[in-house]
């Protein structure tokens, strides 16, 4: 009975252990009840102490784990060594229980060697003839999908792992230790005691129950696999995603992840089974959310190698929709729209980054599908056949949505529709354009602004606004008038609707490039058939004025870089884009409405109305080469083609009018004006090569030897109003310039005619040392020491001179400066070509003062009085012009008129040399 109360002793100390094991928290308290079992079971049975200390060290540890996991070492801190330890520490105290039992005398248990041999058996068993029939089963039901992750994933079930790590090995033991056993000479009146035989049998019957557990579980685990072998996978897979640490770097993990379910969802769609199909896309496409979430700050995009990778994983995941898609569009359209909804949102994740080809990798698939979709799956199957358009139209109708994306995604709209158009697939074509007809100007609710916030100029604008730059501007004018009226929720709305009239543009342009012009009928006629007795109250996607249509010509340049360039390898996108706006022209005048076919010229300036008649003119040669065949298919075959042309002469005529008329009423714009002057008072200032000459003087004005030399020249002539009028693009380049240089050129003239005057009134004396001639030039000049030397159209100056004496840093100053010598300057004279020189001494001058009398823009059309004085002279070339055309055309100008007073002090005498043709 002693041994019976040692081991029921043992046995409950083990059983509290575990209890307190399991609810103790403080780490105290786990290593006290470690420290009393170990003192317990080395007073009561020292030879099974090894295997308690094992058993409460694998308990210790998995409750830190649980409980405090970052106390444990580093090597602790993962699951595989408590793993061990636990599995170790379960066998040790099953053993131990074992050999409690059996060495009990109160339970008289006698092991011999045929119960040790049908256990061993057992085990023999499930290892040699379970364990690899189960295992071959469950490869069939995995080498299907043919990714050694998944392989992998039935590798690492603790079943598995337990069956070839723990189950096997004790087979060895089990048979090796069965040899060291024999049959004890067991006697009824002899108490049992604690033998080798005993342990060998506590052994082995710790290693059959253990195997016998691990079989079980092991088999449930395969029963699961070949029954419901991709929901075992996906949860697999799903704890593996949550586990998995997302790195900062692309993992090559994540694109393996992708590739199990691409492969599940192809293994389901082959098979037809739709059941969790759904399911598994679910889980796919939250995956992937997961991913572009860590991207959203361009987390993957840092690095090349990652970013490749990145975009790799969302061209991997648009294949998989995209196969998934073409298995079960036609058996079961329900999943179709599903998956549609699910990839959607992916996309619109896409949207909000930044790169391009993140999402174009998205966008593109729908081409494929737009392939795939014949006009009689379209007709068959309304969900398939608006696959290949529709996301648009529910990725813009997004309250979140950025509208200055649109054209970036219009453009994969375009590729989509192209598609279809090339397939002849007219059904899918026809549910395009009813759904924005229908729906799209329902859904962007276009209200004009109320009457208190509304500003027409602006409304006109948003009215043929088709460019981002455009909306930034006319954005900002908004905010400035209204910030937080609903000016420019409105602007937002009406540049949507303006884009996606752009795109259906360009795809109508594409329809007469292939020459499918019933598609260009149902644009047309969509909206109000003419076999209809009742009247329609949507409105038309295709412009119905012709300043949408010239506005479209004009900015042709800027959408050629997004669209043309998809013209099927053609060059020729713009010339068909030219085509269809001839088209919607003949189409406006067919409505009979006098509104449409009016431009509106406000706010715009001549250069403006010269495109729009350019424009007007290739609009009419193209309507002159319009076949019958596409006339008559696109619908207008009532239409008198002669009334069009002559409607578009009168319209070319009207703007022709109104720019005569608009020339002479534009208003100056002042800041022109004073910019002209700002500019004409910086070249004479700047670019006056005597002015730089006279700088270098030294005398006072004051000297009263001194007398005053003044100068007064103007410049007068007639300039287009156009150069200076409000709103008016117009550049004359170079043109302050050319005023300015004029006035320079006179006033050279004259202050070179009185230096000769004076040369020749004071000639100096032939005999004299500093006497210049043209052979003594090059030594006499070095000489005339505190003199100014200028050159005049010479450019043999620099044979004359030394490297040293250059002057360098200032174009306006002077050319040399000789040591000793004197000043020298290189000038140019456009008037006189003959080259010369003059040379008068630094003292004998003052600096020149330049003043400004006058600087003025004279506007003709408010001075009809000069305007008369100029008919009455009849000035030459005022008489080359027809006298009934004279005072229009000098209404159209103004009158420019600069005066300038240039005034120095010279000495009565200078001392000046001249010296001509050098």
């Amino acid at each position: 009975m002693r041994n019976l109360k040692k081991s029921l002793l043992n046995i409950a100390l083990i059983c509290i252990s575990l209890i307190v094991f399991v609810i103790a928290t403080p780490v105290g308290i786990l290593f006290a009840i470690f420290f009393i079992g170990i003192v317990f079971s080395l007073f009561a049975m020292p030879l099974l102490s090894m295997p308690i200390i094992l058993y409460f060290l694998g308990l210790v540890s998995v409750a830190l784990l649980l409980k405090n996991i970052h106390l444990l070492p580093s090597f602790l801190q993962t699951k595989r060594p408590v793993w061990w330890i636990a599995h170790i520490s379960l066998l040790s105290l099953s053993w131990w229980v074992c050999w409690e039992i059996i060495s009990c005398e109160y339970f008289h248990l006698t092991p011999t060697e045929n119960y040790l041999c049908a256990m061993i058996g057992v085990i023999l068993g499930v290892v040699s003839v379970s364990l690899p029939i189960i295992i071959g089963n469950t490869s069939k039901s995995l080498v299907e999908y043919q990714n050694k992750l998944i392989a992998g994933i039935f590798e690492k079930e603790v079943a598995y792992k337990a069956m070839f790590v723990f189950v096997i090995p004790l087979l060895g033991f089990s048979l090796f230790s069965f040899f060291f056993f024999h049959n004890p000479d067991y006697t009824t009146d002899k108490a049992i005691e604690y033998t080798w035989e005993n342990r060998i049998a506590a052994f082995i019957l710790t290693s059959c129950i253990y195997s016998i557990c691990v079989f079980i579980y092991f088999m449930l685990r395969f029963v699961e696999y070949a029954i419901n072998t991709d929901e075992v996978i996906l949860d697999r897979i799903g704890k593996a995603i949550e586990q998995q640490k997302l790195q900062k770097g692309f993992s090559s993990i994540y694109d393996e992840y992708a590739e199990v379910y691409a492969q599940i969802l192809m293994k389901k769609g082959k098979e037809q089974s739709y059941v969790g199909l759904d399911k598994v896309f679910k889980q796919f496409s939250n995956y992937v959310t997961t991913i572009m979430n860590e991207n959203k700050n361009n987390k993957y995009s840092n690095n090349n190698e990652g970013s490749m990778r990145y975009k790799r994983f969302l061209r991997n995941y648009s294949q998989s929709f995209f196969n998934i898609w073409k298995l079960v569009y036609v058996d079961n359209p329900a999943y179709t729209y599903y998956f549609s909804d699910e990839y959607e949102k992916i996309v619109k994740s896409g949207l909000e980054n930044s790169d391009r080809e993140v999402y174009e990798s998205l966008l593109l698939i729908y081409q494929r599908i737009a392939f795939q979709i014949t006009e009689r799956d379209a007709e068959a199957i309304p969900v398939a056949g608006v696959i290949p358009w529709q996301w648009f139209f529910n990725i813009v109708r997004d309250n979140t949505f950025d509208v200055t994306k649109i054209h970036s995604i219009g453009i994969y709209l375009f590729l989509s529709m192209r598609t279809i158009i090339k397939m002849d697939n007219l059904v899918s074509f026809n549910l395009f354009i009813s759904d924005i007809i229908d729906n799209i100007w329902n859904v962007f609710s276009i209200h004009y602004p109320s009457s208190a916030e509304r500003n027409y100029v602006i409304v006109h604008k948003a009215d043929v606004m088709y460019t981002l730059m455009e909306y930034h501007a006319i954005l900002k004018e908004c905010r400035e008038i209204a910030p937080k009226g609903g000016l420019s929720g409105f602007v937002s709305k009406k540049f949507a609707i303006n884009s996606i009239s752009l795109i259906v543009a360009m795809t109508g342009a594409y329809c007469l490039f292939q020459k499918k012009y019933k598609f260009v009928h149902l644009i047309f006629e969509y909206n109000q058939p003419k076999d209809s007795n009742i009247q329609y109250f949507n409105q038309d996607i295709s412009p119905d004025t012709i300043d949408v249509l010239l506005k479209w010509m004009n900015d042709y340049h800027i959408f050629r870089g997004a669209y043309f360039n998809l013209w099927d390898d053609h060059n020729d996108g713009g010339f068909w884009f030219e085509q269809y706006i001839s088209l919607l022209l003949y189409r406006l005048y067919g409505k009979r409405d006098g509104k449409r076919l009016t431009v509106n010229c406000d706010g715009k300036s001549r250069q403006e109305i010269e495109a729009d008649k350019i424009n007007l003119n290739k609009i009419r040669d193209n309507i002159k080469t319009f076949s019958k065949e596409m006339i008559d298919e696109c619908g207008f075959s009532g239409i008198n083609r002669a009334s069009v042309i002559l409607k578009i002469d009168s319209m070319i005529n009207d703007l022709t009018e109104y720019q005569e008329e608009a020339l002479k009423e534009q208003t100056l714009d002042s800041a022109k004006v004073d910019g002209l002057k700002e500019m004409v008072n910086k070249y004479i200032d700047k670019d006056n090569p005597w002015v730089n000459v006279f700088s270098t003087a030294s005398s006072e004005s004051d000297d009263p030897g001194m007398i005053k030399w003044c100068f007064t020249i103007f410049d007068k002539q007639l300039m287009e109003k156009s150069f200076f009028a409000e709103q008016n693009s117009v550049i004359y380049v170079g043109f302050p310039h050319t005023i300015a240089e004029r006035i320079i050129l006179k006033f050279a003239f004259q202050i070179e005619r009185k230096l000769r005057i004076f040369a020749q009134l004071n000639p100096m004396d032939t005999n004299s040392r500093n006497y210049l001639t043209k052979t003594n030039l090059k030594e006499v000049i070095r000489e005339l020491s505190g003199c100014i030397v200028v050159f005049i159209n010479y450019f043999k100056v620099y044979d004359l001179l030394c490297p040293n004496d250059f002057c360098s840093g200032n174009d306006n100053g002077p050319m040399a400066r000789i040591k000793g010598g004197p000043v020298v300057y290189s000038v140019r004279d456009r008037d006189n070509v003959a080259s010369r020189l003059i040379v008068f001494r630094e003292s004998d001058f003052t600096m020149i003062n330049v003043q400004q009398i006058k600087g003025e823009v004279i506007d003709l059309n408010k001075k009809p009085e000069k305007v008369a004085e100029l008919i009455n002279k009849s000035p030459h070339w005022l008489s080359r012009i027809v006298s009934e055309d004279q005072e229009r055309y000098l209404k159209q100008r103004v009158e420019i008129y600069f005066e300038y007073h240039f005034t120095l002090h010279a000495k009565v005498n200078p001392e000046i040399q001249l010296l001509s043709n050098i």
